[in-house]
């Protein structure tokens, strides 16, 4: 092992030790908030990094094993997500789907969507999510997909693919958000204009 690769696997194993703590910390009672803000946070960074650096795994594949524990924590009806005054906290929900979509749309387009945009979703939900369409409809550094067949097949072989080694499915998957965001948009419109 040379000092290089030595240096590389403590540079990983920190971020991992990291990623679990903050990931302990979602769960916990006393440090909830500040590790939820650190995960969306953490989330939005790691949109503009790339998949792997010289010191191992980069930060976008550290947050999306982030993107379950953040939908569980952000997300749910149950028990929301709100800030010291017992208010909801719509404006880091809206960030947080912003960054998953980025980080992961397939993520969002299959479990995300219908959480947020049902007739039936939790109404700070469905103001999260249009609030970050919006915000993705307006932000110029968005690049755009590419098809996987330019990519190595070589991480294909997982039963989950890695977000973006799966097939492009642009048309149909925002064919399916306009669908919803024009049912629900009626519904909600009023929320919208406070």
């Amino acid at each position: 092992i040379t000092v290089g690769d030595r240096n590389r696997s403590q540079v990983t194993a920190r971020k991992a030790a990291f990623i679990e703590r903050l990931r302990k910390h979602l769960k916990a009672v006393k440090m909830t908030d500040v590790a939820t803000a650190c995960c969306v946070d953490l989330c939005k960074a790691a949109t503009f990094s790339p998949k792997m650096t010289a010191e191992g795994p980069g930060l976008r594949l550290l947050a999306l094993d982030l993107v379950g524990d953040l939908n569980s924590r952000l997300l749910d009806p149950s028990k929301p997500f709100t800030n010291s005054e017992g208010v909801v906290e719509i404006p880091l929900m809206s960030e947080a789907l912003a960054a998953l979509c980025k980080l992961d749309r397939h993520f969002v387009d299959t479990t995300l969507l219908e959480k947020c945009l049902s007739r039936t979703s939790f109404v700070p939900f469905q103001i999260a999510f249009i609030q970050a369409c919006h915000k993705l409809a307006s932000d110029p550094e968005i690049p755009p997909r590419s098809s996987s067949s330019s990519r190595s097949s070589s991480r294909s072989s997982s039963s989950h693919p890695h977000p973006e080694d799966r097939p492009s499915e642009d048309e149909d998957d925002m064919a399916n958000w306009n669908v919803k965001l024009k049912e629900l948009y009626p519904a909600i419109a009023s929320s919208l204009r406070h």
